[in-house]
């Protein structure tokens, strides 16, 4: 379930587990296509990738 996976990477992230949070963004994001278009399935949508770029600048700031 989308919505499991970004409840899981929001958790990841807070524990400074970004490789781990990473795979569930990834995970997350390709079973959204599954989800409504809807209200709902924007806000899965939006949620995924606002966390997916955290991951990546918290990935870019750790590689300077």
């Amino acid at each position: 379930a989308p919505s499991l996976h970004l409840n899981l990477v929001d958790g990841y992230l807070r524990q400074g587990e970004t490789a781990v949070a990473r795979q569930h963004a990834t995970a997350g994001v390709a079973m959204a296509d599954f989800l409504p278009d809807d209200g709902y399935g924007r806000l899965i949508r939006d949620g995924l990738d606002r966390l997916t770029t955290r991951i990546d600048n918290v990935s870019d700031n750790h590689s300077t």
